[in-house]
């Protein structure tokens, strides 16, 4: 189409990289022109806290960031 060349990372790499920023890969296509799609979502981020009596509490926090 461009007529430059084209080089795919792999499939793996491309999990990597999605892993890396907090993505998770919950399904993958291929259509009729070998194009590989991936269908991912934002990894759930749990903070977990202690307190001088031993009582931990594990908490959903919904961004990075967030002082939960």
């Amino acid at each position: 189409m461009t007529g430059l060349e084209s080089r795919s990372l792999g499939a793996e790499e491309y999990r990597r990289r999605l892993s890396t920023v907090g993505l998770s890969v919950t399904s993958e296509y291929e259509d009729e022109g070998q194009n590989h799609y991936f269908y991912a979502r934002k990894k759930r981020r749990y903070v977990i806290r202690a307190d001088d009596e031993g009582t931990t509490e594990a908490r959903w926090c919904c961004s990075v960031g967030q002082n939960c």
